[in-house]
């Protein structure tokens, strides 16, 4: 099943609790709160966006953005929403991002054992580059690097 009628937003600081809900409904934190907030406050090369379903934001994108390159920092829809095309939009979103601000490259890392993330990133043509030993420091666990070359205009 696919949802419609899902639109994509740039979040606010008075998203920051919907997209900590998102987390916990995946039983993750890969941002705190403070990060957040302070990239929300001080950082115009951070962003970050919702996918709104129902007035309700859905799933989220956290990027990084410099010059021509982007690094995903994360990507999380709701445990309900998911498997339904939400982070395939926010993927989409960001793609149309980097071509309209002439981004060359899309980085991001991923845990080894996260193998939806994975699927979903090589059916959006990412190609894996790299593998850091022992990245994550809960768990010891690898971080494979993956990159999408965007195509010009």
């Amino acid at each position: 099943m696919v949802i419609n009628n899902i639109t994509i937003k740039k979040l606010e600081k008075n998203d920051i609790n919907k997209i900590l809900q998102i987390e916990k409904s995946q039983n993750v934190n890969i941002l705190k709160e403070t990060v957040i907030l302070d990239d929300m406050s001080n950082s115009n090369n951070t962003l970050y966006f919702g996918a709104i379903y129902n007035d309700i934001i859905v799933g989220y994108i956290a990027i990084t953005y410099v010059i021509d390159t982007i690094d995903i920092l994360s990507i999380v829809t709701m445990k309900n929403y998911e498997n339904v095309g939400v982070a395939t939009l926010l993927l989409e979103y960001i793609f149309n991002f980097a071509k309209k601000n002439n981004v060359n490259k899309i980085f991001l890392e991923v845990r080894t054992s996260n193998t939806k993330a994975i699927n979903l990133y090589e059916k959006n043509n990412f190609k894996l580059i790299s593998k850091r030993k022992n990245y994550y420091t809960d768990t010891k666990e690898d971080a494979l690097i993956y990159l999408k070359e965007i195509k010009k205009i």
